[in-house]
């Protein structure tokens, strides 16, 4: 399998080697059919308590995010973190609970771009009555550039409805 230089010089620039493209002399290279890890180096899980959910994570850390939704409330976004430039793996776990059932989103985790005009859904819970529900994920991300966010947003309420939805985030900076 041979990676192009330019492939190669996106993947060091997006975590943060500028100087990639000269460092690579316009040469491709081949790499084996199969590549195995064999270590996987991660910073220090520092706790994330009373910072910025707005400023970008350079480091490995683990948060949290609760909202309880009372009856007759818009839906509601919180930012969990903001990623800053590079690559990281994400292990994301959602629990919702709601006292109604109806088709619509109870609670869900999604991964914002920086301009806000784009935004993936990475897990979402539907309403349903007194029904404890549980999730979780693993995800590799590579960010292009600082400002990518993970938000908790929960759906919105009408009369005698409550929802809580809690979500906890365990995150390794890989590059």
């Amino acid at each position: 399998m041979k990676l192009s230089t330019t492939l190669l010089a996106a993947l060091l620039q997006a975590t943060g080697r500028q100087a990639a493209r000269a460092a690579l002399q316009a040469q491709d290279v081949d790499v084996p059919p199969t590549v195995l890890p064999v270590l996987s180096a991660v910073g220090q899980q520092t706790r994330m308590l009373g910072f910025s959910a707005t400023t970008p994570a350079r480091e490995s850390f683990t948060t949290t995010g609760a909202r309880t939704q009372p009856p007759s409330t818009g839906a509601n976004t919180l930012t969990l973190c903001t990623f800053g430039q590079g690559m990281w793996r994400v292990f994301c776990e959602l629990d919702s609970q709601a006292d109604w059932t109806a088709l619509q989103t109870s609670a869900e985790v999604r991964l914002q771009d920086p301009t806000g005009a784009s935004a993936n859904r990475l897990m979402q819970h539907v309403s349903a009555a007194n029904v404890p529900q549980h999730t979780s994920f693993t995800v590799d991300l590579l960010v292009p550039d600082d400002g990518w966010t993970i938000q908790l947003v929960t759906g919105s309420t009408v009369a005698a409805q409550n929802t809580q939805s809690w979500a906890q985030l365990f995150v390794n900076r890989l590059l």
